[in-house]
């Protein structure tokens, strides 16, 4: 049980590292291809395609593996927007809670915070996972 948690972390923080890859990799791409009008050098022209190639393989990788990171608790995908309304106290980065999912997801592996329903899990040392509402009762 405690090695499967620890691969779902795992896989939780890598796709939350692409996800911030892809970002800086479309803003890469938006400066050589700034530097590619501006000094009219064909070398900027070529990283800019270069770079392009890569983030598209990101965004396709990206949007694979971001429906399977799924609460543990109501099972909404946590880095996908969905229809539903937003929990009233999910945090925002930048106006978007899926961009704060990430990074919190990239910065913490062990730690979730679904923004659907509340849920804050944490992976203990013991492997056991405990929620928010499992130390309020």
């Amino acid at each position: 049980m405690l090695k499967r948690r620890v691969k779902l972390a795992l896989r939780y923080c890598v796709t939350a590292w692409l996800a911030i890859l892809c970002g800086l990799l479309l803003m890469g791409m938006v400066v050589c291809f700034g530097m590619a009008v501006y000094t009219q050098d064909f070398f900027w022209l070529k990283t800019g395609g270069i770079v392009a190639g890569a983030l598209a393989v990101g965004v396709i990788a990206f949007l694979i593996e971001s429906p399977m990171v799924r609460c543990l608790m109501c099972g909404g995908a946590m880095l996908r927007p969905l229809r539903c309304a937003r929990h009233k106290e999910a945090r925002r980065l930048l106006g978007s809670t899926t961009l704060h999912s990430c990074l919190r997801l990239a910065v913490f592996p062990k730690s979730l915070d679904c923004p659907y329903c509340g849920g804050h899990y944490k992976l203990t040392s013991d492997g056991k996972v405990r929620s928010r509402r499992e130390v309020s009762k």
